[in-house]
């Protein structure tokens, strides 16, 4: 394996967690993919949140871009499943390194503008409701908080109307 290539994967158990699948790679494409976030809904559908950059040596000097990707996938239980991806926004959501090693951050001087807040929960019609830090192009720039809506072509409620998307988070 590539010691620079970071990707999103996925298992699952079906036995409250006694025992566990082997790990299926949710990204289909090369790069860094970090701070991944999942939210499940009906049995078999879950969607995926992370950041990534194509440049699997990312550095403040390249000023290597980041955006946001989305995956979903309706067959989770299915050996293997299948995931759609998207990236989110078209723009650059951050430029740079993306330093993972917390407060070490500052001794070894990693770049720590992004923090790690990223979400995603899946609303009343079963699209994804998703939020993540974002300093558009500029290196060291402003931080602020992005939100999307994202209605993926099937909804990740059985039964759920994506028409119903965008309006909240499903709750209890």
């Amino acid at each position: 394996a590539d010691r620079n290539e970071y990707d999103v994967f996925m298992a699952r158990s079906g036995n409250k967690a006694v025992s566990w699948t082997k790990p299926f790679k949710v990204n289909n494409d090369r790069g860094r993919h970090f701070y991944p976030w999942v939210a499940a809904g009906t049995t078999g559908r879950v969607d995926f949140l992370w950041l990534r950059t194509a440049d699997e040596t990312p550095t403040d000097a390249e000023q290597s871009p980041w955006y946001a990707y989305f995956a979903a996938t309706t067959n989770a239980t299915a050996n293997p499943p299948t995931f759609n991806q998207a990236k989110i926004m078209s723009r650059t959501m951050h430029v740079g390194d993306v330093c993972t090693v917390g407060i070490f951050c500052t001794v070894t001087g990693g770049n720590r503008d992004l923090a790690d807040s990223i979400s995603i929960v899946i609303d009343h019609g079963g699209g994804a409701a998703a939020v993540w830090t974002d300093q558009s192009n500029v290196l060291h720039g402003d931080t602020q908080i992005e939100y999307a809506c994202i209605k993926p072509p099937v909804s990740a409620i059985a039964g759920g109307s994506l028409l119903g998307s965008c309006k909240g988070p499903a709750g209890p």
